[in-house]
């Protein structure tokens, strides 16, 4: 009789049957610091939020339509569809229970972890430590941006090419300056770029915001160089050297582009600092020092 119970049991939780069945009116904590729902899942034009885990919606029901999604209503009244993994999967979760899973490292903060370059936490390391390796990875992408010219030469002369016909790295400087602008608006419109990226890139879509549609247009830019930069080998070297040179211009191409999404925020600021300090410096008046017995400049004094 154990026996049979205990294979009861096990048969139950293998099917679900223990699991919690939503009813409508549950009210279930949202997961994450950003989320977004649609009136629409297939037109970006009614996204609605971003909600946070210091809110809760309404269940309503699954959606039939659209699988993987709840009909809800969100914290301020409207009824939309959401992801079903972005809220609680019963109604007694508490935003508490929420705040201290991500503290204890059970649940990330942001349920868009797949475009983190490096994870501090995950690898254990410092934050000197990842300071440290991104100064040391900039460098490196610095040192074979400089090195490049002598490569292409060198491909050229192992082709039996004019090396006269040397390029240089062109695609990755606009894959680098694309990916650069893009961290720069995310550091003015972080959720907005952190959206664009991870649900809102698309071929063509009907964006909400007019940001959506620079960070489109971005993107378009930079598929543009990358096609540049995969066919014109083709132009310069015999088909195998060709290929070769493809490859490695689509790789170096890639790591530009996320290397400047990475960084763009920092280095607008930098601009901005060195904007400013060059304004304040250049403040300040000068006057000619005349002799009064001759009447010729004898010099200049500089002053505020």
């Amino acid at each position: 009789m154990k026996h049979f119970i205990l294979s009861l049991i096990i048969i139950l939780l293998a099917t679900g049957s223990f699991a919690t069945v939503l009813k409508k009116g549950d009210s279930l904590q949202i997961l994450y610091k950003r989320v977004w729902a649609y009136e629409n899942p297939e037109d970006f034009s009614t996204r609605l939020g971003p909600y946070s885990y210091l809110k809760k919606m309404i269940f309503i029901s699954e959606s039939g339509e659209y699988p993987g999604y709840y009909q809800v209503i969100t914290p301020d009244g409207k009824t939309a569809l959401i992801k079903k993994h972005l809220l609680a999967g019963s109604p007694g979760i508490t935003k508490k229970q929420v705040l201290n899973d991500i503290s204890e490292g059970k649940r990330e903060k942001n349920q868009y972890t797949k475009f983190h370059f490096l994870d501090r936490k995950k690898l254990g390391l410092s934050r000197w430590a990842m300071v440290g390796i991104y100064v040391l990875i900039l460098a490196l992408l610095l040192a074979i941006w400089f090195f490049f010219p002598r490569f292409d030469r060198w491909m050229l002369r192992l082709d039996g090419k004019n090396e006269s016909n040397a390029q240089l790295p062109w695609f990755i400087k606009y894959a680098a300056l694309l990916g650069i602008v893009i961290g720069g608006i995310m550091l003015f419109k972080p959720a907005e770029t952190e959206w664009f990226l991870n649900e809102g890139l698309r071929l063509w879509a009907n964006y909400p915001t007019f940001w959506d549609w620079i960070l489109w247009g971005l993107c378009l830019l930079f598929a543009v160089d990358l096609i540049a930069g995969i066919v014109t080998p083709f132009f310069r070297f015999s088909l195998v050297f060709a290929i070769l040179y493809a490859i490695i211009a689509l790789v170096l191409m890639s790591l530009y582009f996320l290397a400047g999404i990475a960084s763009g925020g920092l280095i607008v600021i930098i601009a901005i600092i060195i904007f400013i300090i060059s304004i304040l410096g250049g403040g300040g008046k000068s006057y000619d020092v005349v002799d009064s017995s001759t009447g010729q400049k004898v010099g200049t004094i500089s002053g505020v």
